[in-house]
């Protein structure tokens, strides 16, 4: 298989549902991580295939309709946002409001800023850990 060049390529990101359909849906702007990154630009996020049971689910899921079903898709490509920033997070940087629910805002763990959501048509994927690129199938679909 030919490795096509970085700027044919497009990174991605695997997040759980449902936080990668509360991304989608603009729920979720910033993702949170132990990791800090020095990524970028656009990003698109992925469901995993694989489930978390649902009383790890944020207490405000409940609260919002999903009128376009992308909480329950599991192993596809939902949207591109571009990371803008990552701030390490500690007492005096912490989102209020519903943001706050949909991460992990431990003192030390790094919250990744997002912006510029745009939907795609949801794209089945085979996802990987950290940062990984999509192959050039995956990106005809979403260009």
């Amino acid at each position: 298989m030919k490795i096509l060049p970085i700027e044919n390529r497009i990174r991605a990101i695997s997040l759980w549902q449902p936080w990668a359909g509360a991304m989608a849906l603009g729920i979720k702007k910033q993702e949170t991580r132990s990791w800090i990154t020095k990524v970028r630009g656009d990003v698109v996020i992925c469901s995993t295939k694989k489930s978390v049971p649902k009383d790890l689910y944020p207490f405000s899921y409940g609260a919002f309709s999903d009128s376009f079903g992308v909480m329950d898709l599991k192993g596809y490509a939902l949207c591109i946002v571009e990371i803008y920033d990552c701030i390490q997070i500690n007492g005096s940087n912490k989102p209020t409001g519903s943001e706050f629910h949909w991460g992990d805002y431990t003192d030390g763990r790094y919250a990744w800023m997002t912006r510029n959501l745009r939907l795609i048509e949801p794209t089945p994927i085979k996802g990987g850990q950290g940062f990984f690129y999509l192959d050039r199938n995956v990106i005809k679909d979403i260009k």
